[in-house]
């Protein structure tokens, strides 16, 4: 019902209640099955304060949603900006517990979404130094 009000509703000052009201519970509505495709629909708008805002919420709720069977799918939206800074805020966050969210059936593609990331060099480098940096995580994710 939410994403034929967006459809339909022709200006954003109409769909101002909607996106305060998805901003606002973020973290909840893109842990349903249906709210993370309105979230994901409001990411593809052209309006980028409204996206702005709403992927600041969801790097702050990261922890939530990288592992949910629903909000993985708007953080792998959020990678698609291709923006450094996203990128780069995700792999830092990734990186504190790599081995275990590379072996998770759930956030493991979050974690190839953003090493595959075409954002900048800097931000792919990030998890190769990394890695290499940490050796031991690195034999423990090839191994499993």
């Amino acid at each position: 019902m939410i994403q034929l009000c967006l459809d339909h509703l022709v200006s954003d000052e109409h769909k101002d209640g909607i996106y305060r009201t998805v901003i606002l519970n973020c973290a909840k509505i893109a842990t349903d099955k249906h709210g993370c495709c309105v979230i994901q629909k409001i990411l593809n708008f052209k309006n980028s304060t409204i996206q702005r805002a709403l992927v600041n919420v969801s790097l702050a709720s990261l922890s939530q949603l990288i592992n949910d069977q629903f909000g993985n799918y708007v953080v792998q939206q959020i990678l698609k900006y291709n923006d450094n800074e996203i990128t780069f805020k995700v792999a830092e966050f990734i990186c504190e517990n790599l081995a275990y969210y590379c072996k998770q059936k759930i956030s493991s593609n979050v974690v190839e979404s953003a090493v595959r990331s075409r954002s900048s060099p800097e931000s792919q480098l990030y998890f190769y130094q990394f890695l290499l940096k940490n050796f031991n995580i690195f034999k423990d994710i090839i191994c499993d």
